[in-house]
This record gives C-alpha cells, structure tokens and sequence, in this order.
C-alpha cells in the first residue's frame, strides 16, 4: 500500500534520496520530475504543495526517482531541455544540449548581424551532427531568412530534429540529410555551397571517456561524445573536404574541447582556405567555440 503524501512532501523524499546517491541539484531536480509528472509550472508546484500527490501520480513520480538515482539524466527522464530558450525534445538517441553550445548560436547571430544578412537573408547555413537539431533549428528561428541544412548520421537522431523542428519553427523549416558529411553534401543536387558552418563535433579523449559520469557514460550516445585518441577525428574529417563546399564571405563555427584550442587552430590554418581563426570563451574562461572566417 502507498503512504499518502503531499506534494512537499515526496520533493522532500525524493531530495533525501538523491543526497544518499550523492546527486547534485537534489531539490531542483525533484521539482523538475515533478512537474513534469503533475503537467505543470514551478509556481503551481509550489502552490500546490500541500495537496495530497493522487496514488497514480506517486507511483510515476516514485519510478523516475529511481531511475534518477541511479544515474539516468533529468533531461531523458522528461524528455525534454531548453536550447535558447527553447524547449527541445530528447531521448537517448541524441545528445543533451548543453548551455555552452549556444555560444555557437551568439557567434553566428553577431556575425550575420555583421555582415549586413539582415534576418540571415543571404546566408546558407549546415550544421553537421545535428542530433536533436537543437543548433539547425535555433539558427532558422533566430535568422528567419536563412536557408539551413542538418547533416546527421543516425537516422534516430534526424527523427528528434524532424519533430523539434515542427514544434519550434513555424516557417523556416530546416532541410534534414542522413548521413556522413561527405556523404550528405554528395546527395544534394543540384550541389549547394555553404557561408556558416556549425558543429558541435564528438571531441572527447579516450582519457575523457574513461572520466565521464555514469549518467553521461551510460546513457547518452557514444558516437556523438567519442572523439578518438586525442579527440580531434571529427575536426581532420569536416576539415578534409569542407573547403570545397564554401562560398565567402562566410563563417565556421566549432564547439571544442578544454585545452583543445591550439591543436583545433593548427587544423584549420594547415586547411590553407581561412583568413582567420579566434575563440570565443564560455562562463569559465576556457576557448570553447573556434570562429574561423573565409
């Protein structure tokens, strides 16, 4: 039989047990699971508090906690997670967008604005492994007049992108292609050439892999964290044949890895085809998106 609780009441247990898992954010993601079971915002879960939790809702309520504690991430467990702004869905198919990630999104924004594409008008823009489409589709809403591409190698994952595009974007729908990068830019007839390049490439050490978190390690995919030895095997690739497929004035734009800044510099400038490569720092102070400009 189940103890009839309260709504605080269950916040408070299931944050003591995530304390005795040793989890971080044990209160907020309580809350998060809550909501999420009850269909409901932060300020009616607090407003709510002493209504007795009904026995059905408990029961899913208590299953994800379990499933919290042992690892699986908040993000997985509602299915969704905001991406400028943006609530996208996700599930283990595709990466968890992460708020450094945006920086991308700042980066081609500035640089749009800067080069007079009023709206993205003028501009084609690739994302290569889009995963949820969370950079794909961000870049069509906030510039409305681009034509955007995502590339991805998982059919999966291009199935998320599809249905966070029809959620979010309302007009500029982005343009979805499976496969490699070489292989998707070969499917396009007639060929398309690109003036902002995005990615958020698997750039993640073997020595970073054995490091990760069991709720990283476990359950998030692979393909789109592993990087090879020294994390930089996406970068080679995309540099190996995205010269042929620019138009300037244009931009790339990479996520990269702590402490990956000078290798990811070199790559590009022995590519011979960029005026310029710089970097733009996240919250901690570390490089984490190369803007290289042709």
């Amino acid at each position: 039989m189940i103890m009839t609780l309260t709504i605080e009441e269950a916040l408070r247990r299931a944050s003591f047990c995530f304390k005795e898992a040793g989890l971080d954010n044990r209160r907020s993601e309580a809350e998060l699971l809550m909501m999420h079971v009850l269909n409901c915002s932060r300020l009616d879960l607090v407003l709510s508090g002493q209504a007795i939790l009904p026995e059905e809702k408990q029961e899913e309520f208590q299953g994800l906690v379990r499933r919290r504690r042992l690892g699986e991430p908040v993000a997985y467990l509602v299915r969704s997670k905001y991406f400028y702004g943006r609530p996208f869905r996700v599930n283990r198919s595709v990466l968890i967008p992460r708020p450094e990630t945006e920086l991308i999104i700042d980066a081609s924004v500035e640089w749009a604005k800067g080069n007079q594409f009023v709206e993205g008008a003028g501009i084609t823009a690739l994302d290569l492994g889009t995963g949820s489409g969370c950079l794909a589709i961000t870049l069509a809403a906030e510039l409305p007049q681009a034509s955007v591409y995502g590339v991805d190698v998982s059919r999966r994952a291009l199935a998320v992108a599809a249905e966070n595009a029809a959620l979010l974007v309302s007009d500029n729908q982005p343009n979805w292609l499976e496969g490699t990068f070489s292989e998707a830019l070969k499917s396009l007839e007639p060929a398309v050439r690109f003036n902002l390049v995005v990615a958020n490439p698997p750039y993640l050490t073997k020595a970073d892999m054995d490091q990760l978190s069991d709720s990283v390690k476990k359950y998030e995919p692979c393909l789109a964290l592993y990087g090879g030895e020294d994390g930089l095997d996406a970068y080679r690739c995309i540099l190996q044949e995205l010269p042929l497929h620019l138009e300037s004035p244009g931009a790339v734009l990479f996520e990269i890895g702590a402490g990956q800044a000078e290798a990811v510099r070199k790559l590009i400038v022995e590519t011979a085809a960029f005026k310029s490569v710089t970097f733009k720092e996240d919250l901690g102070g570390w490089p984490r998106v190369a803007e290289a400009l042709f």
